[in-house]
């Protein structure tokens, strides 16, 4: 919609499509399967203060966030309700009450100013549903069907890949995971500060200092003073660290080693070995398997039958089963 109006951004509901691009050649033919419609696209120009205004409404259709385990928020597939905006970017903090939730909007990099005029590729649907922003705004349909807009640009760029980043994000960003209630219970019972899950960047990988540190502060173990162990551990992160080495939880490799690599990806297997050594009925487990299923249920490792390295979110998802273990 942009690339075909030369609007800055565009305005658009949620999109929902069940459609498969095949592999191999692309045709015009397949585009049009991730479309519910055809409709011509209009442009309109909009302040920073209408976009926010417009987000806002958005995302008074999430409940507010309190980390209780009573479900994510959520609404119902395909709501028409559910705005994005492409071209800028933003945050929703759903922590926040209704009408405070929009944050970091930002549009090339910097912060949008609410009396900056954006020209903003919309739908002629979307348009004509009455929002006040968009009534006195529109400048009219132009001549360009979104199938038409996609085909193109889907020409320009010559390949599809398997891969999208949004523009936008949801607070806290862990939310959609399957992980998402041992995360949740983690921050109620004080063991991973609020502040620090709002940002976990779950999808990535853990890293061994990452690790390190939310299994010791899972279990309360921090040494106030210092070894000096390792040479490549930052004083930050040296209490924790030390606080596992206390409670031998460290893996052998690890404890006579050097270094501590803490900046290294974390292997399913240190992972494994470390909630395992924490955790009182666990350390004495001789089963591998048996102590694999227990530390990776309710996460996204259940459904995997290996794995070399985990995730943040599932390196936090193995530590809250670690901390809450019970035999019972």
């Amino acid at each position: 919609m942009i690339d075909a109006t030369g609007a800055d951004a565009a305005l658009l509901p949620a999109i929902v499509s069940n459609a498969i691009l095949p592999g191999g050649l692309i045709t015009a033919r397949n585009l049009p399967d991730f479309l519910t419609s055809d409709p011509p696209i209009e442009t309109a120009t909009l302040t920073g203060a209408d976009i926010r205004s417009l987000l806002e409404r958005a995302a008074t259709r999430f409940p507010t966030y309190d980390f209780r385990p009573d479900g994510p928020p959520s609404v119902a597939a395909g709501d028409s309700a559910i705005d994005e905006v492409q071209g800028v970017s933003y945050e929703l903090d759903l922590t926040r009450p209704p009408g405070e939730r929009v944050i970091h909007l930002s549009f090339r990099g910097e912060s949008l100013a609410m009396d900056r005029k954006l020209a903003v590729a919309v739908s002629a649907p979307r348009a004509a549903r009455g929002d006040p922003e968009l009534s006195s705004a529109r400048a009219g349909a132009t001549a360009i069907l979104l199938k038409d807009a996609l085909v193109a640009r889907a020409q320009r760029l010559g390949h599809a890949g398997a891969v999208f980043e949004r523009s936008w994000t949801v607070l806290p960003d862990y939310v959609p995971g399957v992980e998402r209630p041992l995360i949740d219970r983690l921050v109620r019972a004080g063991a991973l500060p609020r502040e620090e899950a709002m940002r976990l960047f779950p999808d990535e990988s853990a890293r061994r200092g990452e690790l390190a540190y939310w299994l010791a502060r899972a279990f309360g173990w921090r040494e106030q003073r210092l070894s000096g162990a390792y040479s490549d551990v930052p004083d930050s992160l040296q209490p924790w660290v030390d606080g596992l080495a206390r409670h031998h939880v460290l893996d052998p490799a690890t404890r006579t080693s050097e270094q501590f690599q803490p900046f290294g990806v974390v292997t399913l297997a240190t992972a494994l070995a470390w909630c395992g050594s924490a955790t009182p009925g666990l350390h004495e487990m001789k089963d591998p398997n048996a102590l694999r299923g227990i530390l990776v249920r309710h996460t996204s490792l259940e459904a995997v039958s290996a794995a070399d390295t985990v995730t943040r979110a599932q390196a936090l998802g193995m530590v809250a089963n670690a901390r809450f273990f019970s035999r019972k």
